[in-house]
Parts: structure tokens; sequence; C-alpha cells
């Protein structure tokens, strides 16, 4: 958010509304690094019974518990990349060069998961995933709150291998885009003179649309 006001800060500077970029005398508070868990085997049995009853989404919560796959390398995975006769998907790994070069396991009962997976994509450009990162975040909360419906609205569960944290609001909800969409007019109403009408904070702001990729 400090990044998002500089910019309309330095604008406003540009534009003479004002003399000050005055988010350089900002300062943040620590970020707390929050304590990540392990799904129970309970919590994934029931995901595995999600499934069965035809939430098909949870395909790739599974993909990524039992793989250890990130959500950037499940959204970027091609199915191209998915051998499984070899049960491996190669070149799917980011971030660090052993990860980049190291295959990911499918193991065998999840064979026929990620074969419906490659199957149902309907990507024209050959992705896993047929949607963008918010619409992903949509079908993922849908999914989780179909399963465990006693989740808060405010709660993320983490994507990392066999692991989840709580606490952390979704960037891609609506319910966060609304929010900084809000500030950002309320800001870009404070920098202008009274009565004046502010332009639309699309151009400070990257407001994503849902959709396939």
């Amino acid at each position: 958010m400090k990044n998002v006001l500089s910019h309309l800060y330095k604008r406003a500077v540009a534009e003479q509304i004002v003399q000050t970029n005055l988010a350089e005398y900002i300062k943040l508070p620590k970020l707390n690094e929050t304590e990540q868990t392990p799904f129970s085997e309970i919590e994934i049995k029931k995901l595995w019974d999600g499934y069965r009853d035809g939430i098909s989404f949870v395909g790739y919560i599974l993909l990524m518990i039992y793989s250890g796959m990130m959500p950037g390398e499940l959204l970027e995975c091609t199915t191209d990349m998915v051998d499984l006769e070899a049960q491996q998907i190669v070149g799917a790994g980011k971030k660090t060069k052993k990860r980049k070069v190291t295959p990911l396991v499918i193991a065998d009962f999840m064979v026929p998961v990620v074969s419906k997976l490659c199957d149902d994509s309907k990507s024209k450009i050959g992705k896993l995933v047929c949607m963008n990162k918010d619409k992903f975040y949509e079908e993922y909360y849908a999914a989780l709150y179909a399963i465990f419906p006693f989740l808060s609205p405010l709660t993320r569960p983490s994507f990392s291998a066999h692991s989840r944290s709580s606490a952390l609001q979704s960037p891609g909800s609506w319910a966060a885009n609304c929010s900084r969409y809000v500030f950002i007019m309320l800001v870009l109403s404070s920098l202008h003179p009274a009565g004046a009408r502010p332009r639309s904070s699309r151009g400070f702001l990257r407001i994503p649309q849902l959709g396939n990729m």
C-alpha cells in the first residue's frame, strides 16, 4: 500500500497538485511471520471426500499437497510438462535452480486425478489451470468453504506443501480488490481541489479481470 501511495503522490507532484511526496515518510511496522501448520490426516480425508463428491477443483489442491507444487508453479504449469507414464511433472519448478530441474513426482493414486485435470483443461495455450490467478483464488475458496464451512472469510490457508497458515486475506479476493479501490479513490479525492472529480483509479491501480487464459 505504501508503494501505491508513493506512486499517487509522484503523479500528484508532477501535476502540481501537491509539493511533497508524503508517502516517503511512512514507516511500516515489521512483518510478523505466521507459523504454518500441516493439513491433518482428517482434513486431507475430507478433501478426498469432497473430490469424490464432485468438487473437481479439489484435484488442484490435492496435486499441490502430494507433489509439493506451489500455487505459482501450478498456474504456470502446462499439460506438456506432465508425463503420466513416468509419473512426473518436469519443468514446473520455480525460484531455485535445483527446484527448476528437479521433477515433481506424481504418486500412483494421484495419476487418475492429474490425468483428469489435464483432460478437463480448456486452455488455449496449454495451461493445466485454465484460469487466471484471481479466478483461481475464487475457486479455491469456494472449494474450501464447501468442505470446511467453519473457515473464516479472512482465513487463507497456505498453498505450501502439506501446510497452511491463518489470518491472511486473499490478495485476489473481491473484498480485497474492492477495499483497495475505495481506498485509492479516497486518496485521489483528497489530492484534488474541492468539487473536482478525481480520475478513475484504474490508471494507478491495476484491477484484474477474471476469465480464462
